[in-house]
């Protein structure tokens, strides 16, 4: 029992220096597909929808993941991780998003890694432009192994 619990906090501190020591390009740029604010509250106070996420290792809850075009939604993400984590609105990675630049071009909302360490709490408003089919859109953390080991969840919008 001892000898598996010491395994499983090396496993976490090596995945912790791996993290931490991985270096990318992460700068997200606006994206055309949608309105995003990072005045945090606005659209809470003006009748907003509010929707709650969990990040956590290796997963994202929300509790929503059906929206509807030209509705003003107010998200709160927590992480209630142990590692910091990033919360990025975007397609689902694919072959034409070579780097993590590419991938935020598509972005529709970006929460970076250094800020949402573990047990922050962020806020953004998005009001969705398009409609969106089941799995074109997901809320996914693309830190280094995150993405891979699961922490990624599809959305629709209509």
């Amino acid at each position: 029992m001892v000898r598996g619990l010491v395994l499983k906090a090396v496993i976490a501190l090596l995945a912790l220096l791996i993290l931490t020591n991985c270096a990318d390009e992460r700068t997200p740029s606006r994206s055309p597909f949608a309105e995003a604010s990072t005045d945090t509250g606005h659209m809470a106070q003006t009748g907003a929808v509010t929707v709650k996420l969990v990040v956590t290792e290796f997963g994202i809850e929300s509790s929503l993941t059906s929206f509807k075009v030209g509705t003003p939604y107010h998200f709160i993400v927590t992480n209630k991780g142990v590692l910091p984590h990033e919360l990025v609105l975007t397609k689902p990675k694919g072959p034409e998003m070579a780097s993590i630049t590419d991938l935020y071009q598509f972005a529709l909302s970006v929460v970076q890694e250094n800020d949402l360490p573990s047990g922050a709490r962020r806020e953004f408003d998005v009001i969705f432009q398009d409609v969106y089919s089941p799995g074109t859109l997901e809320f996914a953390c693309h830190i280094q192994g995150h993405y891979e080991a699961g922490m990624k969840l599809a959305l629709a919008v209509d």
